[in-house]
């Protein structure tokens, strides 16, 4: 969301292309230059002697970039270095990480020594099959450790790795990678000891069950926000959807978050994982170790979908650039063909290229505290809950689960604004479709915690749904609500009686 009252449109739009771009660089330079992967576990089954498919990978999923692979220290080193060679052969970048399963969660500091003299003893070997990120130590450190506890310990490791590895090291948040607050005061000194290495990236995990027990609460986004003031960036080393279904935390928000800011993030697992089956493969190495063929598994798209939001695509979207209250296109710019098209209703997206406004809403916040329209910026902000679904606050949005799914997941989409105009861009896997309002801003804001919907005549049954009385109407193109309603119908064979569209 942007507020635009004091701002041509178009000059708006060219300043933050500018500032985008410029954020896009050092967000790679910040995660050491890794793309966004996911994790294999290797280690438990046929004594480690199985096929990663990582050339099948590459196929299913070609937005996977890196790999994390969990090495257990009782494999021989020689069945590692296999993994990271066919890791390497396949142009994967790769992070290698300590993975002692019996020790998990540990806060015994001698268990983080022997990962690094484990490190200080095979690096080199290691090293020889390809390059790597070094990932310290899987999940060192339960809840209750301190900042400082933590700090001594990851230093005397530190002092051990750097005598034969020189570049980034990851280490794992503790509390199961998920005490944010307590890595950041580690890497700042608050409380006591200081980690001193500065060629660091903190990692967190986020499950449905991530627990910030410093803060007690569920993990949530501002502990991407928290441990970010540590100042060496940081990555989403795991994320999945269990254990368990019923926790509290929004770990699918909050790695569409992380991924806004360009922090690297790594879903769990490609294969490997026996405890919870959350394997995009399929066959699993614990059904079928010596599998040689795998496809997509039904967890696949719960991995998969969110790498489909990315922030890249902000440099090709222009503002309108009439200063009217009645805007009804934009202007795309195609990077393939370089022409623009000058009123797009519907249009192809690049190829490649997704919609993220997490970075966008940061931005337009600081933007509006500027011009000191704080109020109306962060009701909307609040109202619009951008976290990959179209969840919101104060705002409802009467969108169905079904319609959901039929959409393939999740729908980016980013809000701009100025004083009496709102419009909406949404994208699916194929299509941008514009939605163009004419809003007064100011009487939304007069209405807070009034619910706000879109109104819908579904074109295939005439169904003629009215928002309730005293709330907000608004209208989008026709184009674009027929094809939303054919889509669905495609899906769903029914009209569901709670969307709206004009």
């Amino acid at each position: 969301m942007f507020v635009v009252a004091q701002m041509a449109p178009l000059t708006l739009a060219l300043l933050l292309i500018t500032l985008l771009t410029a954020y896009d660089r050092c967000a790679v330079a910040l995660t050491a230059g890794l793309g966004n992967g996911i994790n294999m576990q290797p280690s438990y089954y046929n004594s480690g002697k199985v096929s990663l498919g990582l050339s099948q990978l590459k196929t299913l999923a070609p937005k996977v970039k890196t790999v994390r692979i969990e090495v257990e220290p009782f494999i021989p080193i020689s069945l590692a270095k296999q993994w990271i060679s066919e890791a390497a052969k396949n142009g994967f970048s790769i992070i290698v990480t300590y993975h002692k399963s019996t020790v998990l969660g540990s806060n015994d500091a001698n268990e983080l020594q022997q990962a690094a003299n484990w490190w200080k003893t095979n690096y080199k070997s290691l090293a020889q099959s390809g390059t790597f990120v070094l990932n310290l130590m899987n999940e060192w450190g339960d809840h209750t450790i301190t900042s400082s506890a933590y700090a001594t310990a990851v230093n005397n490791a530190l002092k051990i790795v750097r005598q034969v590895y020189r570049g980034t090291v990851i280490i794992d948040a503790p509390g199961w990678g998920q005490e944010a607050q307590t890595v950041k005061n580690a890497i700042l000194g608050i409380g006591g000891a200081k980690i001193a290495d500065t060629k660091i990236i903190p990692s967190l995990h986020l499950y449905p069950g991530g627990y910030n027990q410093q803060k007690n609460r569920w993990v949530d986004k501002s502990d991407i926000d928290d441990l970010a003031k540590a100042g060496r960036s940081l990555i989403i080393g795991e994320f999945g959807s269990l254990p368990p279904q019923n926790g509290g935390s929004d770990w699918a928000g909050i790695v569409s978050y992380a991924k806004s800011k360009g922090y690297t993030v790594l879903g769990w697992a490609w294969n490997g994982d026996g405890a919870y089956g959350m394997n995009m493969a399929q066959p699993s190495w614990s059904d079928q170790p010596t599998a040689t063929t795998f496809t997509k598994s039904s967890y696949f798209n719960t991995i998969y979908n969110l790498f489909f939001e990315y922030r890249r695509a902000f440099r090709t979207v222009f503002l309108p650039a009439s200063t009217d209250n009645h805007p009804h296109f934009v202007r795309i710019f195609h990077p393939k063909n370089g022409q623009k098209s000058k009123q797009v209703k519907m249009a192809p997206a690049p190829r490649g290229e997704k919609f993220c406004v997490k970075t966008a809403a940061k931005m337009a916040e600081e933007y509006a505290a500027q011009l000191k329209r704080k109020q109306e910026i962060q009701f909307l902000i609040q109202s619009f809950l951008i976290c990959g679904f179209l969840e919101v606050q104060n705002l409802t949005f009467a969108w169905t689960p079904s319609l959901f799914s039929s959409l393939d997941g999740q729908w980016p989409f980013l809000v701009t604004f100025s004083e009496n105009w709102i419009s909406i861009l949404l994208n699916s896997i194929s299509p941008i479709i514009l939605f163009s309002f004419n809003i007064d801003v100011r009487r939304i804001v007069r209405q807070l915690f009034v619910p706000f919907f879109l109104s819908f005549r579904c074109p295939f049954c005439a169904a003629d749904r009215s928002p309730p009385a005293g709330v907000v109407q608004v209208r989008h193109l026709p184009t674009a609500a027929r094809f939303v309603a054919a889509r669905h119908h495609r899906q769903v064979q029914q009209c569901p009686s709670q969307f709206f569209v004009t």
